[in-house]
């Protein structure tokens, strides 16, 4: 077993480590729940648990629902994959092992109090996607295969693994940042830490404090509502809690308003809590963004975050949240001694975070899109490559390094670090086009002219 987590402090410490490519993680409740395929509780001899006795019992579940008339959504027949998630949604025993790409969402799954007791000690496992053996992903051309397609033997005469990230977006699949993995009877998992039993109340509530991470929220359906107002969920008066607990809530669904009325409630309530400014900075940034960049909206996103910087000012990430509104509002209007003091308050609020913990990847990055704004782009590569050394397999930290060389006409790292963050499913051509209509537009207003290649590259219809 993994080394024993007692705080989300500790658990954020000890994920850190893993950065150096993309990994996958699940939370489960009792440490001694195994990592497969919930099928496999179905099947009760251990020697029977194997790959094919896993697809016949998926095939025969998918038959029965196709017998019913059950495969169909928005009139459209389900693949076999995608009628499997959709019974799994609703309880059934499938293939599809749940995993998420949020460390954080995981962690608060590990921390459910188990069904077999009280206090039992949790789990996070962490899975490597792109390791030696890298997971296949399913993609465009297979999700219409069936399932028998997925489970043959390879060279190897071993089933290989599968990820599938669900195109079909469902609120909870959003919310969890959910990834299937299925195939293969053992998952090799690359690391695991243990949750203390009597941590996971205190660990939940700080991510709810802090990431907004409750049940409500990773459960955004009618299912989900209902669950958290069950029989054995307390009821809670309305306090500052409470009044918290709905503005961020409704903040994730994109109430803006709602979710303002609420977190300044909050103020009101408990004038002390920094994670109720918290909040109510991102929703008035949020709503800022949406209008345009309304400056009044920013202006009050920048009050909330100063005042949680005054109740916590420890905490590096304000700085960088901060920073980012500081940064918007540089790229409000024409004003050039506006623009220029906005960008020398999202530096310096990116040092003072920076200051206070040394490898925050955020920051790097704000610092890196304020010296580019600037005309810095020396300085702008500077920080994205400090930042692509802490998080190498985060593509839009690449996208924004190679927009930046194709300033300084460095025409061959620019189109590596393009095609890096393009072939790892990052949208360049929707990043590129915040800035500029197209390639021609790019030649115009700063007098560069492009290579052929790299045009293309840039001019590709979005999500190609």
């Amino acid at each position: 077993m993994g080394e024993k987590i007692k705080s989300l402090s500790e658990f954020i410490k000890w994920a850190d480590r893993f950065k150096d490519g993309q990994y996958l993680f699940r939370g489960v409740s009792d440490v001694c729940y195994p990592i497969e395929a919930s099928t496999y509780r179905r099947i009760s001899l251990k020697e029977d648990r194997i790959s094919h006795n896993l697809l016949q019992a998926n095939l025969g579940l998918i038959a029965d629902a196709r017998l019913l008339m059950q495969d169909r959504k928005n009139g459209r027949r389900l693949t076999d994959l995608e009628l499997l998630a959709e019974l799994q949604h609703l309880g059934a025993a499938t293939c599809l092992i749940d995993f998420t790409r949020s460390a954080l969402v995981a962690l608060w799954f590990a921390c459910r109090e188990s069904s077999s007791g009280k206090g039992k000690n949790g789990k996070v496992v962490i899975l490597r996607s792109d390791g030696e053996e890298p997971l296949k992903t399913v993609d465009h051309g297979t999700i219409e295969k069936n399932l028998d397609y997925f489970f043959q033997l390879g060279e190897d005469l071993r089933y290989p693994l599968y990820q599938w990230h669900p195109s079909f977006q469902n609120n909870r699949i959003i919310a969890q940042q959910s990834v299937f993995v299925f195939g293969g009877p053992q998952i090799p998992e690359a690391a695991e830490c243990e949750v203390v039993g009597c941590s996971k109340q205190e660990i939940r509530r700080d991510l709810h404090k802090l990431s907004g991470i409750t049940e409500v929220s990773l459960f955004p359906d009618f299912e989900g509502m209902a669950r958290a107002y069950a029989h054995d969920k307390l009821a809670v008066t309305s306090n500052a809690e409470t009044y918290r607990q709905r503005g961020i809530h409704l903040y994730h669904k994109g109430e803006l308003d709602e979710a303002i009325g609420y977190l300044k409630q909050v103020s009101c309530l408990k004038p002390d809590d920094p994670y109720a400014y918290i909040h109510l900075g991102h929703a008035y940034h949020l709503k800022g963004e949406i209008r345009d960049k309304s400056n009044s909206e920013l202006d009050m996103a920048i009050e909330a975050y100063t005042k949680a910087i005054e109740l916590k000012p420890e905490l590096a990430i304000l700085y960088v949240f901060r920073s980012r509104v500081y940064y918007d509002k540089s790229r409000v209007g024409s004003d050039k001694n506006n623009k220029d003091d906005q960008l020398d308050l999202t530096i310096k609020d990116c040092k003072q975070a920076l200051g206070l913990e040394s490898k925050l990847a955020d920051a790097y990055n704000m610092l890196g899109n304020a010296y580019a704004e600037k005309g810095e782009f020396k300085k702008a590569i500077e920080n994205f490559s400090r930042v692509i050394d802490l998080k190498p397999s985060e593509p839009r930290y690449y996208c924004n390094r190679g927009e930046t060389f194709l300033h300084l006409q460095e025409w061959d790292k620019a189109e590596k670090d393009l095609n890096f963050a393009k072939d790892n499913r990052f949208d360049i051509s929707a990043s590129f086009q915040k800035d500029y209509e197209n390639a021609e537009d790019f030649e115009k207003k700063v007098d560069i002219k492009l290579p052929k290649n790299i045009k293309q590259l840039l001019d590709q219809p979005r999500n190609q």
